[in-house]
């Protein structure tokens, strides 16, 4: 009979010979003998079983580990690790938690139990597991990559820039670091030194398309289209299948009116979240015949950009076209209201048959001409006539010239540094007499009219909660003289509306804007 030694020397020679029928023999009469074996030599064979794939055997491993030796924290670490690796991660985050009972300072199940929040989008959680981790190993390199990341995620950027200057001091060569880093720079503002850090890495790694990528990405937020487009075309070139750089020259492109090619580049976003568009059995459209046809519409990207896009379902109606639309549960209400759409579904909804469906911005790509030669109706989406006249009283009180403001778009947007503002750039206008500011903002930035020293009007917070997204916003605006805002979804709102409304964009800023001209074909 062999001793527990010779049996898990004989498991580990098996193991390298593939020989899994007798490996996991081996392994049970292992496990009946853990009286006499050192708890660390069972855990070094659940690492090996599960680097070779054997996840359910490293698991029963493992339990009969902890089973034995209850107070043993490396066991419960990596039965978290296989846990993991087998898609359990309710009993994953358990094993971490009890690993982290048994010894909180085991850094390894601080950083693993972060990194399975982090991708169960709990990141706040994520966030302070792996701050007790860099607390301990201060000089743990990965340690602060992995916080920085989430920090970047979370857009805290401030944050993810000093933990990736940490993590840089202990391995200045990190490709990945450097590029993280500055985009996190960009996202603050610092262009200059991101693109220093963005440059750093196409010369540590030449070859990367990703190096290059990340470098086009922030010369085109500086405005140097031509430069960027290079970065982007030697991506390609290393990478021809590189949807990101695809996407990221294809905005170029269009900012640039180039459609044909903007469009072909721009496609590639689908590539990118390919899951998405699997769970539809219909053929995409693709620019066939739509004469009788039923074709499914599916909303995409953000509110501005499916208020913008929506209004092709009139055209594709006027082609012979039932239209349909598949859109977030609380833009229903106000995109029912949208010529040419039959019906609206909201996402998760159970959907009807269709002969084709298509990604909201992909049509313009197979209508076959230029936007800006296509006919198609403004206003194109109407408010709700009771809201309208609701409130009409409501407004009454506010004489002279009502102008309707917004200056904070989306803060989860990376680039909103370029395109939001402060309140207070309004203060000019409040001062002019006989004009009323009327604030359309909600949600992040609305906070900013509490502090402001200057008359701007506030709706009141029940505006939008009952009726659905922008139903009562969309009411105000009818009643409106002028909207002044940044580039968002009100912007977009006032336009499909056909209400006057003055933009404001900086220097740099959104592809569909162009870069030229006080006037957009998109909105009359």
């Amino acid at each position: 009979m062999q001793t527990p030694t010779e049996l898990w020397r004989e498991i580990n020679r098996l193991m390298q010979l593939g020989q899994w029928t007798e490996v996991e023999r081996l392994s049970s009469e292992l496990c009946h003998s853990l009286s006499t074996v050192p708890p660390e030599w069972v855990n070094e064979l659940g690492v090996s079983l599960a680097r070779h794939g054997r996840l359910t055997l490293a698991e029963q491993l493992y339990r009969k580990l902890v089973e034995f030796y209850p107070n043993y924290a490396a066991g419960y670490g990596n039965l978290g690790l296989v846990l993991r690796r087998l898609g359990r991660t309710d009993e994953a985050v358990y094993s971490f938690l009890r690993a982290l009972q048994l010894d909180p300072n085991f850094v390894e199940a601080l950083n693993n139990l972060a990194l399975l929040l982090r991708d169960m989008g709990r990141l706040q959680e994520a966030v302070q597991y792996l701050e007790r981790a860099v607390q301990i190993r201060p000089n743990q390199a990965v340690l602060h990559a992995n916080l920085a990341q989430i920090y970047r995620a979370l857009n805290r950027h401030e944050h993810a820039v000093r933990h990736f200057r940490h993590a840089l001091t202990a391995q200045p060569g990190h490709l990945d670091i450097c590029l993280s880093l500055s985009l996190s720079l960009l996202a603050l503002g610092e262009e200059a030194e991101a693109e220093n850090w963005a440059r750093h890495a196409t010369i540590l790694a030449p070859g990367s398309a990703d190096s290059w990528n990340t470098l086009g990405t922030i010369l085109s937020s500086m405005g140097r289209y031509r430069e960027a487009l290079d970065c982007f075309n030697q991506a390609l070139q290393m990478e021809p299948q590189h949807h990101l750089a695809h996407l990221n020259r294809g905005l170029v492109f269009l900012l640039e009116r180039n459609w044909e090619r903007g469009w072909e580049d721009y496609e590639h976003r689908v590539y990118l979240r390919p899951l998405e568009w699997q769970r539809f059995a219909q053929p995409r459209w693709q620019g066939e015949a739509l004469s009788g046809k039923t074709i499914l519409l599916v909303a995409e990207q953000g509110i501005g950009d499916i208020v913008q896009f929506v209004r092709y379902a009139a055209v594709l109606r006027q082609q012979g076209a039932h239209v349909l639309l598949e859109c977030p549960k609380n833009l229903v209400p106000l995109l029912s209201r949208t010529i040419g759409v039959e019906r609206c579904y909201a996402r998760g909804e159970s959907l009807p048959g269709c002969n084709f469906y298509s990604p909201l911005l992909s049509i313009l790509r197979y209508l076959g001409c230029p936007p800006e030669n296509i006919s198609a109706p403004v206003p194109y989406i109407a408010a709700d006539p009771n809201l309208v006249a609701s409130w009409q009283s409501k407004l009454a009180q506010y004489s002279g010239l009502r102008v309707g403001i917004a200056w904070q778009g989306n803060p989860n947007y990376p680039n909103d540094w370029q395109r939001s503002v402060p309140l207070n750039m309004f203060r000019s206008l409040a001062k002019i007499a006989g004009v009323t500011l009327i604030s359309l903002q909600k949600g992040p930035g609305e906070e900013q009219l509490a502090k402001c020293d200057f008359e701007v009007a506030d709706l009141g917070p029940e505006r939008d909660a009952a009726q659905g997204a922008f139903m009562d916003t969309a009411a105000i605006v009818q009643h409106l003289d002028l909207v002044i805002c940044t580039d968002s979804a009100i912007a977009h709102l006032a336009g499909a509306l056909g209400r006057p409304i003055w933009l404001l964009l900086g220097y740099v800023c959104d592809w569909r804007w162009g870069t030229t001209g006080e006037t957009t074909f998109w909105y009359p």
